[in-house]
């Protein structure tokens, strides 16, 4: 065997093609349409070689065209896939200056700039590129980076959208991701850049001819695809459990399965059930691009793994398992092939040490490979490990998430309450708090040897009804004369300004590296109206008489209780804001205490005619011989005439002295 003219042995089409490009460029540097063809065959290969190849002839087409815009956002692109950014980015610098498509140009360096950690000025490009984008390929551009994580219902508003009102479209995209996950502003976009440039490193597929590659250069993730024999085996299963006649077959061979009435036997069901297992290697996902393998299509979604596993057997097929801790609890990946992992499977093939290698990730692995050991694994155990593959993929490959992590986990107290700063002042959302010091880092300062325990607050409130955000973003330093106990606390509080309304809220407690944190999360915190018309109520806070932690709210000091925690006997002040009273009507209230799931409980009822629209109260209740548990205290307040009422409660806990 030799070359032939145009072709090298061993080589793809497209590597000819690229060739060709090259030695159109060698005769003739300034032919700048080859240079275009070039980038984007090259794009289309998983291979460096053929990007270095590229990277000489495109040099020449800048020298010889150096005021052509698309000889430069041909070389930028080439020298980005190397890892030449800064080269890039000038190149892409150049683009823009000779008259480039500016929304193109203005994303392609707003990537390269993600890359070179300049986030803010990448951010603000990537903006501006959106709100002019008006061309098929800027649209385009812009479209393949969302694909990998937008909905469909998020890409059909992104669709409508156009201009300046696409770039206030991103801009809600991004905030929203931004504020679900507790993150500052503009950390979900710059993530999202950072997985897709490393993606595309780790997880590119070998060539496949399915690829198609956008005018600007980038290949776009959703590429259709004909349907695999597995799912051609699964519309023959289809149709043979319901009774229907069909001839078509699998990998080009014909499957006859309905017996002489048109029915399919158990035998041959059973038959295509093992062959289906068999040729699908337990696969239970198909993507809809040919770019990254499924490793690429939850890490664009999720980031990298918490945990990783694998297994090296010889009587095995290369595999991994991810883990991701998630608020639902873990949620497990499996991934396995022939020559990489690149497969997304419901549950792991059943070889023992394989299954083993997983138990760092669950304990249900050991138990699992035991059984495997005494040739005796439960079917529900079986069954179990397939359901929650199955539930990981349904969800892992329909959702994005950059949650916090942190390598340690504090478990502070929490409390958020929806109140007005004054009856008449701002709404507020107060945040108390408490957290054992001996679980933070501590630093010595000043000549007197203080202890100082700096700590990072982030409080982010969206309003349910407007999608408004509010937060707060602090640092403070709590000094204390000694290195705190474990179980003594620090404790504080503070107050978010925030119009009347219904709240999804985080809080998020850390040290100041950031290292060690929480987040905490409440659903609905209602920032009463007491201008309403009708009975409102603001949260119901609560505190102890001997605290050293108070709130004021004028003309009133409220004290506050940081750990929630009342001694069996002890008094609870509650205080809560009204509005919508109607003046000398009379109103009755009834405090209740009672604990969780029934029984223990005590309550106290008064009557008190409105002077005003809007009130404050505070009372005291006694938990007399509550023993010690969790409780809820509910406020109820009605009119006389029981036309109106309304309430709120607000958990505590008894404890022993």
């Amino acid at each position: 065997m030799k070359d032939a003219p145009f072709q090298r042995i061993g080589t793809s089409y497209l590597h000819g093609a690229a060739d060709a490009f090259i030695r159109a460029l060698e005769a003739d540097p300034g032919y700048v349409a080859a240079a275009e063809r070039l980038t984007t065959t090259v794009l289309r290969e998983t291979f460096q070689s053929q990007f270095k190849e590229a990277l000489p002839p495109l040099r020449l087409a800048v020298a010889a065209a150096p005021r052509e815009p698309a000889a430069h956002l041909a070389l930028g692109l080439i020298e980005r896939e190397l890892g030449h950014t800064d080269s890039a980015a000038a190149s892409f610098g150049r683009y823009l200056r000779l008259g480039g498509d500016s929304a193109v140009g203005d994303l392609e360096l707003a990537r390269t700039l993600f890359q070179l950690g300049r986030v803010a000025e990448a951010e603000s490009l990537y903006y501006a590129g959106a709100g002019v984008a008006r061309s098929p390929a800027a649209d385009a551009q812009y479209r393949s980076d969302l694909t990998w994580i937008a909905t469909p219902a998020e890409l059909a508003a992104f669709d409508r959208a156009a201009g300046p009102n696409r770039a206030g479209w991103l801009r809600d995209f991004w905030r929203r991701r931004d504020v679900r996950d507790g993150r500052r502003p503009g950390e979900r976009l710059a993530e999202h850049y950072r997985r897709l440039a490393y993606l595309r490193r780790h997880f590119r597929l070998p060539l496949s001819t399915a690829s198609r590659v956008s005018p600007a250069g980038s290949v776009t993730p959703v590429i259709p695809r004909a349907p695999t024999s597995v799912e051609r085996m699964r519309a023959l299963l289809a149709k043979a459990a319901s009774g229907q006649k069909s001839r078509e077959g699998t990998a080009g061979q014909a499957e006859a399965l309905p017996d002489d009435n048109g029915t399919a036997t158990a035998g041959r069901l059973g038959e295509v059930y093992a062959r289906l297992n068999d040729q699908s290697l337990l696969r239970a996902y198909y993507s809809t691009q040919s770019l990254v393998d499924d490793r690429g299509v939850i890490y664009a979604r999720h980031g990298p793994p918490d945990k990783r596993a694998t297994y090296a057997g010889a009587d095995a097929d290369p595999n991994e398992s991810w883990l991701y801790d998630t608020p639902a609890g873990a949620r497990i990946f499996h991934f396995t092939g022939v020559a990489a992992p690149t497969t997304l499977i419901e549950h792991l093939p059943l070889n023992q040490q394989l299954i083993a290698s997983r138990a760092g990730l669950d304990p249900r692995y050991s138990r699992m490979a035991a059984e495997l050991d005494q040739n005796r694994l439960e079917a529900e155990h079986l069954e179990e490990d397939r359901r929650l593959g199955h539930e990981a993929i349904e969800t892992g490959t329909t959702t994005d998430s950059y949650r916090l992590r942190f390598e340690r986990r504090l478990t502070p107290v929490v409390q958020m309450f929806g109140v007005r700063r004054g009856l008449t002042g701002e709404g507020r959302i107060l945040v108390v708090f408490a957290t054992k010091g001996a679980n933070l880092p501590w630093r010595m300062v000043g000549a007197d040897s203080v202890i100082a325990y700096p700590m990072a607050f982030r409080v982010i409130a969206r309003s349910a009804k407007s999608g408004a955000v509010y937060r707060i973003d602090t640092t403070r330093v709590f000094a204390t004369h000694r290195v705190l106990d474990k179980d003594e606390y620090l404790t504080g509080l503070m107050d978010l300004p925030i119009p009347a309304s219904r709240y999804q809220v985080q809080v998020i407690v850390s040290d100041e590296q950031w290292k060690a944190g929480a987040v905490v999360r409440r659903d609905s915190v209602v920032v009463p109206d007491l201008e309403a018309e009708s009975l409102a109520m603001s949260d119901v806070v609560l505190g102890g008489s001997k605290s050293a932690q108070h709130w004021i709210s004028p003309p009133d000091t409220i004290p506050l209780n940081p750990l929630n925690a009342y001694p069996v006997a002890s008094r609870v002040e509650v205080y809560y804001q009204l509005g919508g009273l109607v003046a000398f009507q009379d109103y009755e209230t009834r405090i209740d205490v009672r604990k969780a799931g029934g029984g223990d409980h005590v309550g106290a009822k008064f009557r008190k005619d409105a002077r005003a629209s809007a009130a404050a109260e505070l009372r005291t209740i006694d938990l007399g011989r509550l023993p010690a548990g969790a409780y809820t205290l509910t406020v109820t307040v009605k009119d006389a005439q029981g036309t109106q009422s309304v309430s709120r409660e607000h958990q505590l806990n008894v404890t022993d002295r």
